[in-house]
């Protein structure tokens, strides 16, 4: 999946988002109403970025890899109706699908292209 049209900052921004996110999670940090609008942002940020994650990076046959796209397409999918219908999310889902995300880029870290897939982010 092309993911061009995004400034190097911006990939990087958002990189530097999903760990911050994984650090909150395993620091036990707060779940406030202002943390959840700014991720709520970001996973609409994450749909528009990639618009079908299971469609990402499909040179990559890495068994791991597909599953985990495929995984993080139908969370996004339910995070984004959830927000839609509630305004507000599942917290366990959102920390899943960053946790799969870091997985991705991790997986693809073995191609020279990663450092291009772990800013994409």
């Amino acid at each position: 999946m092309d993911i061009d049209g995004y400034t190097d900052a911006q990939k990087n921004e958002n990189h530097n988002h999903v760990l911050t996110v994984i650090e909150h999670y395993y620091a036990g940090g707060r779940i406030t109403e202002d943390w959840i609008e700014e991720q709520k942002e970001f996973i609409m940020t994450i749909r528009d970025f990639f618009g079908n994650m299971e469609k990402m990076n499909m040179e990559c046959q890495d068994r791991r890899f597909r599953c985990l796209a495929d995984e993080c397409e139908l969370i996004l999918n339910h995070l984004v109706e959830e927000i839609s219908e509630t305004m507000t999310f599942t917290v366990d889902m959102y920390y899943k699908l960053i946790l799969n995300i870091q997985t991705m880029l991790e997986i693809k870290c073995d191609d020279e292209d990663l450092c291009d897939l772990m800013s994409a982010l």
